[in-house]
């Protein structure tokens, strides 16, 4: 079960890691884009809308227990890496009980409240219905993306990304399923689309357990662990905390988005939502290989060896850019052709052809900044890595989209702009700390 990621070539270790980490991303982003693809073709027109925007809402949810996994992931990574058996068992058995005090809570949120968040999103009078339907279907399951995330971030902090892999390919497949029957076959629309959501996780979470089970940890592990420790719960926690935090904002942020861009119509909210999916499955990339940098990182660190964990980001760095370069001219002169793939829908497509185009932009910026932010997570410094994301932001990103959309005559083009312009910024910020923190290194290096 555990993989040794402090030998051997560097790019081709990062590679060999990122793989697997690669296709599940894109395997999860294919349960929304399934989705939104089977309510585009099959469903009513309201209720692309009001998926897309509910989606949104749970997209922050998901994104804020990734983060708050992140935690689990470092610890476990620098643990194996210094040969901590003790402490790997401690941070297993308390991100475990710190992720099901906090499903408890996210779940009741999101069944008592989940009218009033797509209320606060200004969600479309005619898509209301779809978009209330979707997040209560969702809430009710959310213990299921809780506790994938959970048995993911074990796995990759012991160097093992393949697993998760084939738990989230099953997932998919039971999606496809699913949505097939329920929205193509049965018009159940949006509580259709929900409940396959809700089923493709289970199944993905049951793959986990069955697999942890029958391969066993590495390490020791008993009901004992379980007990919250200060120490250890405290230390995941400060790595997982500003992770779960800067991600959970930035969804946010992206809902405010989404607030801001249904004033602007029925349209403009499913062109949104469907660009959402397209650049998704851009975005996996970079964020495939940041995940992975943050494992390679922290055992690297554990092992006393961060020169190869440096090595290993600027290698995500170009692997990331091979990809993202072609996706950015194929946004940038064909925009209509991507969009059309998710929509038939002539006005979502002209609409969302508009908002494509900067986004595409921003995936040749975020090759770096991801990849930046996994080596940052990795050192332990994810409360930087949330202060420059958030700050950029709110400071940068929201207010030019709120002042683009109340421009006379603006389109998606110009609220779209302020996303790879604060992703610009991110990457200066990102660029002067890596230099702050060599600097630091080198004293450190030579006592």
């Amino acid at each position: 079960m555990k993989n040794n990621l402090t030998e051997g070539s560097v790019w081709k270790v990062l590679l060999r890691f990122t793989i697997p980490f690669l296709l599940s991303g894109l395997f999860q982003v294919a349960y929304g884009t399934v989705d939104v693809y089977f309510l585009g073709h099959y469903g009513q027109g309201a209720s692309l809308a009001g998926v897309s925007s509910a989606s949104q809402a749970m997209s922050m949810l998901t994104f804020g227990f990734m983060g708050l996994a992140t935690g689990g992931t470092v610890l476990i990574g620098q643990s194996v890496g210094a040969k901590d058996d003790k402490t790997a068992g401690k941070a297993t058995g308390n991100i475990i009980t710190i992720f099901a005090c906090v499903a408890v809570f996210c779940t009741a949120i999101l069944l008592l409240l989940h009218s009033n968040i797509n209320n606060l999103m200004n969600v479309p009078e005619d898509a209301k219905k779809y978009a209330n339907d979707y997040l209560l279907v969702c809430g009710l399951g959310s213990v299921f993306i809780m506790g994938y995330n959970v048995a993911s971030s074990i796995l990759c902090g012991l160097g093992n990304s393949k697993a998760p892999l084939y738990f989230v390919a099953a997932g998919c497949v039971a999606n496809i399923v699913v949505d097939y029957i329920f929205v193509a076959k049965l018009n159940m629309n949006a509580v259709g689309a929900a409940l396959a959501t809700v089923l493709a996780q289970a199944v993905s979470l049951i793959f986990a357990i069955i697999y942890i089970k029958v391969t066993k940890l590495p390490f020791s592990f008993s009901k004992r662990d379980l007990i919250l420790d200060k120490a250890t719960s405290g230390r995941i926690l400060k790595i997982g905390v500003p992770a779960a935090l800067q991600q959970s904002l930035i969804g946010f942020s992206f809902n405010l988005i989404t607030t801001i861009t249904n004033g602007m119509g029925v349209a403009a909210a499913g062109g949104c939502g469907v660009v959402g999916k397209a650049v998704d499955l851009c975005m996996m990339i970079p964020s495939s290989f940041s995940s992975a940098i943050t494992s390679i990182t922290a055992q690297n660190v554990g092992a006393g060896k961060p020169e190869r964990a440096l090595k290993s980001m600027w290698y995500g760095v170009l692997l990331s850019l091979v990809f993202a370069v072609p996706y950015m001219l194929l946004g940038t002169f064909k925009p209509e052709f991507v969009v059309g793939i998710l929509s038939s829908d002539p006005a979502v497509i002209e609409a969302g052809a508009r908002y494509l185009i900067p986004f595409s932009w921003d995936c040749v910026l975020v090759s770096f900044v991801f990849c930046m932010n996994g080596y940052f997570n990795g050192r332990g410094k994810s409360l930087f890595t949330m202060a420059h994301n958030i700050s950029t932001t709110f400071l940068v990103r929201i207010p030019i989209v709120w002042f683009a959309s109340r421009a006379a005559g603006a389109t998606l083009f110009e609220v779209g702009l302020g996303t790879p312009i604060a992703t610009f910024a991110s990457l200066i910020i990102c660029l002067v700390y890596l230099q702050i923190m060599r600097k630091q290194a080198k004293p450190a290096a030579n006592q």
